[in-house]
This record gives structure tokens, sequence and C-alpha cells, in this order.
């Protein structure tokens, strides 16, 4: 026999199978974030070469503080210009949805 909830019918294979694949997506979503958190690291080491970066990706929302020299010398929006070619594969593909940043100079921080 199987349980009721709110009036349905519940039997214990369908809920157990249920529950399971439930924490199976859930663990493959904090895979694949992790996985595209690391790989955009990388790509924004290598490329922006930063004395400091603080990266967080909560689902597709990417939030990023990054201090590198590459930055010295330039605006607002060119420095956010810089990181978007980096990010632009992923933006264009829908891993990244929303980016939040800040940029600074190495001058900028010590002052």
């Amino acid at each position: 026999m199987g349980h009721s909830l709110q009036g349905i019918q519940c039997f214990p294979v369908i809920f157990q199978i249920f529950s399971v694949s439930r924490h199976a997506i859930i663990g493959i979503c904090l895979t694949k974030t992790a996985m595209i958190t690391e790989i955009l690291k990388n790509r924004l080491e290598k490329e922006l070469v930063p004395e400091s970066l603080d990266i967080e990706m909560e689902g597709n929302r990417l939030s990023l503080v990054i201090v590198s020299t590459c930055f010295a010398g330039l605006n607002r929006v060119k420095r956010q210009q810089l990181v978007y070619g980096v990010l632009d594969h992923y933006i264009t593909s829908g891993e990244i949805h929303a980016v939040t940043m800040k940029t600074h100079a190495p001058d900028e921080i010590n002052s």
C-alpha cells in the first residue's frame, strides 16, 4: 500500500526514486557550476594575470573582484570590456547570465 500525501497516493518505490533523482540533479548542477568556475578562474588568470582574483558563481550568476596591472590607466568601461572579452563564450552560450565585477589596478588597492 502507498502513503497518502494530501490525498495523493504515493508508493514507496516511486518516492525513493524521486528522492534519489532530485539529489542526483542537484549534485550534477553543483559539479557543473564548480567546473565552470574553475575554467573561468583559469581563463581569467591566463588572460588578465591578476594579483588577486575572487570569483563566485551561483547558478548562472558570476561575481568577480579582480586586481590586475592590466587595468592600470584604464577607465571602468575599458576594464569591463577586457573582462567581458574573456567571458564572451560563456555569456553567449548562456552558461553565464549575469556578471557583477569590481576591477582594480594594484595601486588603487594599496593607496
